[in-house]
């Protein structure tokens, strides 16, 4: 890469309707690493998230509840902002659709696609299903009258706006071809091909019997659609069109969607696919504005095999589960998943994977290195060495040389930080097999053997620290500080120089790193 490149990533903005579960952390963490990996390759990163707070569900929600609906909606945003930030999420900008600005915005660019006629009124009749916000034509629909995702849906029949989309049909279909990864993994854009483009029919974009939303400009009978309402806030994240209290710091959509190198990730749930694949590259062509380069599409979190959802009462609090374990075990249990999956979740998985992965694999690592080192060399790291004698430490020290210098990097790129983790616990597991293979607690301090497996074993802890830093926030710097390396020097061509790994002094370890868990209930 350039130095400087820029990557703008975007998590969807969330319904507000309850308080977070699993699924949006799941989401959030993901981009978060997603970002921390990026930054560590150098490229300037901007992050949004935020909530989508319009629409008859939220409006349903708070009236079910006896609140008013703007406290109602502030009460969870709350949740969410206190989430992200128990998990330490470091995202540059939480956009609301009930930001002032972002309201400015989505009227002027409904006003511009209506001067340009790429909006019409007509009549839409159709299913709607309120809790997915999302409609469907009869013929799409079977006589089951359910969405995709089991919730009842009802008939619509009513006069509203139309976003022109089958005009863009075929250019669609262009851009998908050209564009490997504009849809990320390949095979959702089969499905949208298969499914709706094949036979695609205008947007409504308006609703009349709505009253929580955005008005249409001189039509207060007719409210904006939550969908266009909030994939218009990827923009209003960035300060696109220059309202409100931002309108300084619209450079950042300058550097972050229109600069020439930039690339513009968004990540989502494969639930609302359609609405980014098909009609955000159209309302972004209609804005002559470039589009996204890929949008990474993740599986469910499902738990008995069903899809984690709030309208099942089938969640996990993602706060309980800091509670219970820590906001660091979270965070490594969701960025294991293999994402082009649905993955099963349970409490009793994230405790088996914490201790598997966390205390008995890269904890007892430590220890058993500390151990030896502060035993038998008085915490001097072995550096008079000759690795190439032994080889299966010498075959651990090229993987580690590979990571390094390759895989890393292509990992990021792929956007796959589960593949990050697969690797660095393969080279600590193989680590401890070599220390218990070769019994090395009992060779002596004068050992050609034991200084060998004690310097990879190190310049490994380093490299697998490092890389698995932008996961294991609190503990990666706790962990460099023992091993006396400097964290915030440590970077990807640092830990490629051999200088770094001699004449080493290790400091004393006064914590168990990732003690087990057990929580009976959870067994």
């Amino acid at each position: 890469m350039s130095q400087g490149e820029s990557i703008y990533i975007t998590t969807p903005v969330f319904y507000p309707n309850d308080k977070p579960h699993l699924g949006h952390a799941f989401t959030v963490v993901l981009a978060d690493c997603l970002k921390r990996y990026y930054s560590s390759l150098g490229y300037k990163c901007w992050m949004s998230v935020g909530t989508d707070e319009h629409g008859e569900k939220i409006f349903k929600a708070a009236e079910s509840k006896g609140i008013p609906v703007e406290e109602f909606i502030d009460g969870n945003v709350s949740k969410f902002k206190e989430l992200w930030n128990d998990l330490g999420i470091k995202y540059d900008r939480f956009m609301r659709t009930s930001d002032n600005a972002h309201k400015q915005l989505v009227r002027k660019i409904f006003e511009q696609f209506e001067n340009t006629n790429q909006i019409y009124v007509d009549e839409w009749k159709g299913w709607y299903c309120t809790s997915c916000e999302e409609g469907y034509s009869y013929r799409s629909i079977s006589k089951t009258a359910v969405c995709k995702l089991g919730h009842a849906l009802s008939i619509k029949n009513e006069r509203t706006f139309f976003l022109r989309v089958v005009p863009f049909k075929a250019w669609l279909m262009k851009e998908y071809q050209e564009r490997d990864l504009l849809i990320y993994p390949s095979h959702y854009k089969k499905e949208m091909i298969n499914n709706f483009i094949n036979d695609l029919d205008d947007l409504s974009i308006t609703r009349g019997n709505v009253d929580w939303g955005i008005k249409v400009p001189d039509r207060e009978d007719q409210t904006i659609y939550v969908w266009f309402d909030a994939l218009i806030g990827y923009l209003s994240a960035l300060h696109y069109g220059n309202f409100g209290k931002g309108a300084a710091n619209s450079q950042h959509f300058h550097v972050f969607w229109e600069s020439p190198g930039r690339k513009v990730i968004h990540i989502i749930g494969k639930e609302i696919c359609r609405f980014h694949s098909i009609y955000w590259p159209i309302m972004l062509k209609n804005l002559n504005l470039e589009l996204f380069d890929t949008l990474l599409v993740h599986g469910w979190l499902l738990m008995n095999n069903d899809k984690m959802s709030k309208s099942k009462q089938n969640v996990i609090d993602p706060v309980q589960v800091i509670n219970d374990f820590s906001r660091e075990a979270l965070r490594f249990y969701l960025s294991k998943f293999n994402f082009l999956v649905d993955n099963q979740v349970s409490m009793r998985e994230i405790q088996v994977v914490y201790n598997s992965y966390l205390a008995n694999t890269f904890g007892n690592l430590i220890s058993r290195f500390y151990g030896i080192v502060s035993k038998k060399f008085d915490l001097q790291v072995p550096d008079d060495v000759n690795i190439e004698e032994f080889i299966e430490i010498d075959q651990l020290n090229i993987q580690i040389g590979m990571f390094l210098d390759k895989e890393y990097e292509e990992y990021v790129e792929q956007l796959s930080p589960y593949l990050i983790v697969e690797k660095v616990f393969d080279l600590f597991r193989t680590a401890g097999k070599l220390i218990e293979k070769n019994k090395a607690w009992e060779l002596p301090s004068d050992s050609n053997l034991l200084k060998s497996l004690m310097h990879v074993i190190y310049k490994l802890l380093c490299v697998g620290t490092w890389s698995l830093s932008p996961i294991l926030i609190d503990s990666y710097p706790e962990i460099f500080d023992v091993l006396n390396v400097s964290h915030k020097k440590a970077n990807l061509e640092y830990l490629k120089k051999d200088r770094l790994y001699s004449k080493k002094t290790i400091n004393p370890l006064n914590k168990v790193f990732f003690p087990r868990i057990t929580i009976s209930e959870y067994e």
